[in-house]
């Protein structure tokens, strides 16, 4: 049989600042996500005011000078963005909601939040936009055989290169929020991913209609009576890069960019396709939908009856396509 060396992250950061900085390590054989990093969405309790908020105590981070925005989890689009903190009071358990924090904020949004519903992640967020791990890189590392996700990050100012990830059963490098139970979030901004070897990753049911490498904004979905994440259209990552990454064995997407502005896919190799095993409706080698301004180029894609289209670009806008090459699988 085979053994899990632990059944939770390989390497976990939540809120930080600055960081962090991941290089020259093995992870195998975890029972949860290689490497993740994130931050977490802060219970909103009440709105006094249209520059005031109350918040909850629990992940809060919030400081003077911290710029943050507020998610609707339901949508999968911010209510209101690029507010500044001003003042962080901590208010006594007896008052109103019992023990949290009252934040006042400039400029203010007159849109209103909800706040009524009993689970924490059915209501309206708080994204801590300063604690979003700047400068952060992970470099040269080996990841195998972990259960979830090679690498799931949001963050800003970084990059993901030459690591190797082979049979992780989600997605080996992902970009995308978890808005039900874990409220991880959110966006990513300024991403650099290149010269990674990819293979044989993406096979689980988790993992439908996702790539090897995913950029994915996503928001709530009650189906029946149970609650789901689907893609939403926000497109809120910006400026993402991912070439020269070599990705074998695949199945779904090679690489997908969704709810995103300002992409880049160039120069990478998508090689050794499998067949589609989850029962989705096609595959593509570089999948593209709701992006804006994005640029894929310089791609090599093996093409194969299982494989729908080498490049497919759904609900784009100013996207160019050039210069993309195929060649038939043997």
């Amino acid at each position: 049989g085979r053994w899990f060396g632990g059944n939770a992250d390989g390497v976990h950061v939540r809120s930080s600042w600055m960081g962090p900085w991941i290089e020259g390590c093995t992870i195998e054989g975890i029972g949860d996500d290689g490497i993740a990093i994130y931050g977490k969405g802060i219970r909103i309790l009440e709105k006094p005011s249209e520059t005031s908020l109350r918040l909850d105590g629990e992940f809060f981070t919030l400081k003077p000078g911290t710029e943050f925005l507020v998610f609707d989890p339901n949508t999968g689009y911010p209510i209101a963005e690029k507010l500044t903190v001003r003042s962080v009071t901590e208010v006594a358990r007896d008052a109103g909601p019992g023990k949290h924090w009252l934040v006042e904020f400039s400029p203010g949004f007159s849109q209103p939040v909800a706040t009524g519903e009993k689970e924490p992640w059915q209501n309206s967020q708080v994204f801590d936009r300063s604690a979003q791990h700047q400068d952060f890189m992970i470099r040269r590392n080996v990841i195998r055989q972990v259960r979830r996700y090679g690498a799931i990050i949001r963050a800003v100012n970084g990059a993901v290169e030459e690591n190797e990830i082979t049979q992780s059963s989600d997605s080996a490098i992902t970009l995308h929020n978890e808005p039900r139970f874990w409220r991880n979030g959110l966006q990513s901004e300024n991403v650099l991913i290149q010269n990674n070897v990819i293979r044989d990753c993406n096979f689980t049911q988790s993992s439908k209609n996702r790539g090897s490498i995913t950029v994915l904004v996503r928001k709530m979905q009650l189906d029946g009576q149970t609650w789901t994440d689907v893609p939403a259209s926000w497109r809120g990552h910006r400026n993402i890069v991912i070439r020269n990454n070599a990705i074998s064995q695949w199945q779904q997407r090679g690489i997908m960019a969704q709810s995103a502005s300002k992409v880049v896919v160039a120069g990478n190799r998508i090689t050794s396709p499998l067949a589609n095993t989850l029962g989705t409706s096609g595959q593509y080698g570089i999948y593209l939908s709701d992006v804006a301004d994005a640029v894929v180029e310089a791609n090599t894609v093996e093409v194969s009856p299982s494989v729908t289209e080498p490049v497919a670009v759904v609900r784009g806008e100013a996207v160019t396509v050039r210069d993309n090459t195929t060649f038939p699988a043997p």
